[in-house]
């Protein structure tokens, strides 16, 4: 896995409102069944778990005490 994160390309999109021109260069992300996102997404998730897999033991203890505070009902 790359240290570097995973590039999305802008896909520009121009809408007028109250005539202004407003461009959205990530508004194809709103289509969450084009595979594109998905694969976009899934990549996303696989850099965030490789980066933060040093931390995975604070993670569970954290996890493990914050259970420990709530109160189940």
């Amino acid at each position: 896995m790359s240290s570097l994160p995973p590039h999305a390309e802008p896909r520009p999109v121009v809408a007028l409102h109250h005539g202004e021109a407003l461009s959205d260069e990530f508004s194809w992300f709103r289509d969450r069944e084009d595979p594109a996102v998905l694969e976009y997404l899934h990549a996303e998730n696989q850099y965030a778990e490789a980066m933060l897999a040093p931390t995975a033991a604070l993670q569970e203890r954290l996890y493990v005490e914050m259970l420990g505070r709530i109160k189940e009902t």
